[in-house]
Formats: structure tokens, C-alpha cells, sequence
């Protein structure tokens, strides 16, 4: 940073202080102009005034510009800021020639350290917003997937099992229009069974009057032959109650008459017709009715059948909470991790404005320590110390110019080409902070590459289809051991149509 401000260098001690205080500082010669334009103070004031007003306005509308294109920064947080330092500058620059100097001062300020430091801020917030605002996104977009890929798998599984249910779904349809046919065919043969159950019960109630009859007719004889053996046995007991009467003491002699009761036994001989009845009977209930009974059971049990097709689908999932309350939660938490790294991103904004207020109070403590001391960046020989030199050489007294070798090392003209050791020690410090910067962009570009890669990656691996194709092999089982069962088993057998066949899905990753 190189300065043409009318001072003289600290390396005059060869001249003696009361020497430079007794010689007079002149002000530097400007060439004079043949044409006066603005010969009024008052008048020259104003121009100045208005071109101070007008470059504040420009430097605003470059700051505007350049936060709101180059560092993508809010539309209305870059029109407060705008305004606000158009405001300040322009006003400033416009009414007050310090606020002028200072304002003019930041702009060489720029190539010095503080304002290197301040443009490799800008320009390394500007390289790595946009690589981390890239991969922010890029992770926003992957975590979005991930849950989008749940729920795809979720709605695809349910979608395969459809699919694979849809040919059993059509066979067992046409297999329950033939059991409808086959329905019909033994809905007539329950006709049958009904008209032969009905003249079985015909011959069944017959025979249940017969049986009837018979039972009356045992009953009846039991009352009618069966009366001589109980009035026999009525006169053998009346005939002992009167012995017993008569012959009290010896009423022991009228027990004989019990010996001759078993006489009474012959009379019983007619009941043995009346057992042929009740033998009868149960004869034609264990031969004739039991057997009868079990044959229309058993016929009627060849009739019955059972066709049944069953589809398990399960799905369990260790958890408390549904898929769609999973993942509103993960993109909830993956939101408040990318807020914060956009929220740190938010302060580079702010941090570059107060930079700015910091480079306008440097300009503020440089100009005051220039004017006020004498041995503060005082290495530049001026015009105004040449021709003080000059007249010092005209007087008499010992002249600083030329420069020896040495001095000529940390005394240059503000115009030169050459940089003094400080200048040359600075600027290879700034050298390497600026690699250091350039390689921690690079760094980040890098990443944001690696990031950008790997999802590309995944996006072209996911861009394919997957082709499933199983085997299915559906069974259907008729359960029963009768004639029309096994009828059913053969014609189950014959449709095997989907043995031959396969399932095929095709399905986005």
C-alpha cells in the first residue's frame, strides 16, 4: 500500500531536528492551469459536495448488487442495507469532506492486508455458500427419499402380494361357477334323498302303528292273563288270614297253606304269548330301524363337501408408531440439523457488513496516526521531500538524496516498482495465506463434488427395474371321503393352470 501524501520519511536523522523545524513544508507544486472552470470556492464546494453524494450512491448500489447476485443474500434484508448505507455514505460524503477523506481512504485500504483479509472473506463466503448450500440440500433431498423409498416398499409389497393373489383369485372364480353347476346336480340328488327319506318315513310310520299295535296288545294281555294268577294268589292269602283267625294260639298250622301257593304258577302259562309282542318289537328296532337310519346318513354324508382356498398376508413392524409418523419425525430432525448450518450460513451476511463498518473505522485510525505521527508508515519519498531536499542542497546544508543502497532497501518512491523488505516479507505472507484459502475452497468444491457424485451414483443404480419372477404353485384341496368328493378332486386336478406359469413384477427401486 503506497501512498503519495506530502511527509517526509523517518530516515532524516542525517538532517538535524532544529534544521527541520527551522525549514518550512511546503506544500507540493501543482502545475497551473491555463483554464479556471470553477474559480468559486462556494461554487467548486458544491461540485465536490455532488460528486460525493453521487459516489456514495454508486458504492450502495454496488453493495446492493453484490449481495444480492453474488452472495444470494435476501431481497429485502440487501434493500434495509442499501438504503440504509446509501443513506450514511452519500449524506456523509455529500456534507462532510472527513467523511469524504475516510470513505476515499477505505478504497486503496483495499489492497492492504486488513482489506486482502476482507476480500478473501467475501470471496471464500461466496465459494462456500454455494458448495454447502448444494450438499445441505442434497442431504435434505436424500433424507426426503429415504422416507419417500419406505413408503414405496410399503404400498409395492402390497401391490406384489395383489398381484400374486390375482391368478388364484381367477381360478378360484371359475372353480366356484362350477361348484354352482356341481351345486345344482346335488341339489337334485338331496331331491332324491328327500323323496326316498319321505317314503321311508311312510313305511317307518307304518311300521310305528304296527308297533303300536303290538305293544297294545301285549299290555292287553298281560291285564287279561295275568287276573287268574293274581286271584289264586288272592284266595291262598285270604284262606291263611282266617286260619289265622281261628286258631290263634295255633295259628303256626296255617303257614302250610303257603306250600301249596306255587300251584298258583300254572295259571301264568298263557302270558308266554304275550312276550311275542314286546320281542317283536325290539327285534324291528335293532334290525329294520337302527340300520335304515345309518344307511340314509351314510348316503347323505357322500353328498357333502368342502372346497376352501386360503391367502396369509402378514406384515409386522416393531414399532409404536405408524410408517407416516416415522417419518415426519426423521424430517423433523433432519430439518433442525440443516437449520442450524443455515443459520451459521445467515451470519456471513451480517458478518460482511460489519466488516464493513470495521474497514471505515480502520480508514479512520490510519488517517489520524499518519497526521499525528511522525515515525507511523512514514517509508515513501515524496515530491514534497525532493524539492525540500533541494533547497536544503541549495542552502548548503547536507543533502539526503541519493539514496544509499541500504536505505534504497526501506525507502521507495510511492510510484515505484519495487517493494521494500517489509512489503516483500508481507506480501509472501499473504501469498501463503491466500493458497491456504484457496486450498480449504478447493476442499469444499471437492466435497461437494464427492457429495453430488455418490447421490448421482445412487440415482443412476436406482434408475433400473426389478423383475421378480417366482414360481406359483396353488393348491386346492377338497377335504372328504365320499363319492362326490372324489369326483371334485378330479376336477380340481385337471385346472392346473398355474403350475406351467410364472408371476411377473416389474418395480422401481
Amino acid at each position: 500500500m503506497r501512498y503519495a501524501l506530502p511527509r517526509e520519511p523517518s530516515m532524516l536523522g542525517k538532517i538535524r531536528r532544529t534544521e527541520q523545524r527551522k525549514v518550512p513544508r511546503f506544500p507540493r507544486r501543482r502545475p497551473r492551469s491555463k483554464t479556471k472552470p470553477f474559480r468559486d470556492p462556494r461554487l467548486r464546494g458544491l461540485v465536490r459536495s455532488l460528486g460525493g453524494f453521487l459516489f456514495g450512491l454508486f458504492l450502495a448500489s454496488v453493495y446492493g448488487m453484490t449481495a444480492l447476485f453474488v452472495q444470494n443474500q435476501g431481497l429485502w434484508y440487501c434493500v434495509y442495507t442499501t438504503i440504509a448505507i446509501a443513506f450514511l455514505t452519500a449524506f456523509g460524503m455529500g456534507l462532510s469532506i472527513r467523511v469524504r477523506a475516510n470513505v476515499m481512504l477505505m478504497m486503496p485500504m483495499l489492497c492492504s492486508m486488513k482489506g486482502k483479509n476482507f476480500l478473501l472473506f467475501l470471496i471464500i463466503s461466496m465459494l462456500v455458500q454455494g458448495p454447502i448450500t448444494n450438499t445441505l440440500e442434497n442431504f435434505d433431498r436424500a433424507a426426503d427419499s429415504v422416507v419417500c423409498g419406505a413408503e414405496l416398499a410399503m404400498n409395492q409389497t402390497q401391490q406384489l402380494m395383489e398381484l400374486a393373489a390375482t391368478p388364484l383369485l381367477s381360478v378360484l372364480g371359475k372353480i366356484k361357477e362350477i361348484t354352482k353347476n356341481v351345486h345344482s346336480v346335488a341339489g337334485r340328488v338331496q331331491n332324491l334323498i328327500k323323496a326316498l327319506t319321505e317314503s321311508v318315513r311312510h313305511v317307518a310310520r307304518s311300521l310305528r302303528n304296527v308297533l303300536h299295535f303290538l305293544v297294545g296288545i301285549g299290555e292287553v294281555c298281560n291285564d287279561k292273563l295275568g287276573t287268574p294268577y293274581k286271584k289264586c294268589n288272592k284266595l291262598f292269602d285270604d284262606a291263611r288270614d282266617d286260619c289265622m283267625e281261628l286258631l290263634s294260639v295255633f295259628n303256626f298250622l296255617c303257614h302250610i297253606v303257603d306250600g301249596f301257593r306255587p300251584l298258583c304258577g300254572l295259571a301264568r302259562v298263557g302270558q308266554l304269548f304275550c312276550i311275542i309282542p314286546s320281542y317283536i318289537v325290539g327285534h324291528m328296532k335293532t334290525k329294520i330301524a337302527a340300520p335304515t337310519i345309518a344307511a340314509f346318513e351314510k348316503m347323505k354324508k357322500e353328498f357333502e363337501f368342502n372346497i376352501s382356498a386360503s391367502m396369509h398376508f402378514d406384515m409386522n413392524v416393531n414399532s409404536s408408531q405408524s410408517l407416516q409418523q416415522v417419518s415426519q419425525d426423521m424430517m423433523e430432525e433432519v430439518s433442525v440439523e440443516l437449520g442450524r448450518f443455515q443459520e451459521v450460513m445467515g451470519l456471513l451476511a451480517y458478518i460482511g457488513l460489519f466488516l464493513l463498518l470495521l474497514m471505515y473505522l480502520q480508514a479512520v485510525l490510519y488517517k489520524h496516526k499518519y497526521l499525528h505521527q511522525d515515525d507511523f508508515d512514514n517509508t515513501y519519498i515524496t515530491e514534497q521531500f525532493e524539492e525540500l531536499d533541494q533547497r536544503l542542497a541549495r542552502e548548503g546544508k547536507p543533502p539526503v538524496l541519493p539514496l544509499s543502497q541500504r536505505e534504497a532497501r526501506t525507502y521507495i518512491r510511492p510510484f515505484s516498482v519495487y517493494l521494500t523488505a517489509r512489503e516483500r516479507r508481507t506480501a509472501a505472507l499473504s501469498a501463503v495465506s491466500i493458497l491456504r484459502h484457496i486450498a480449504m475452497g478447493c476442499l469444499v468444491v471437492a466435497l461437494d463434488l464427492v457429495v453430488f457424485w455418490m447421490f448421482d451414483l445412487v440415482h443412476h443404480q436406482a434408475q433400473g427395474d426389478i423383475v421378480a419372477r417366482a414360481p406359483i404353485v396353488v393348491a386346492v384341496e377338497v377335504n372328504g371321503t365320499g363319492y362326490a368328493s372324489d369326483i371334485f378332486k378330479d376336477i380340481v386336478a385337471s385346472f392346473d393352470i398355474l403350475q406351467k406359469g410364472n408371476i411377473t413384477v416389474l418395480s422401481k427401486k
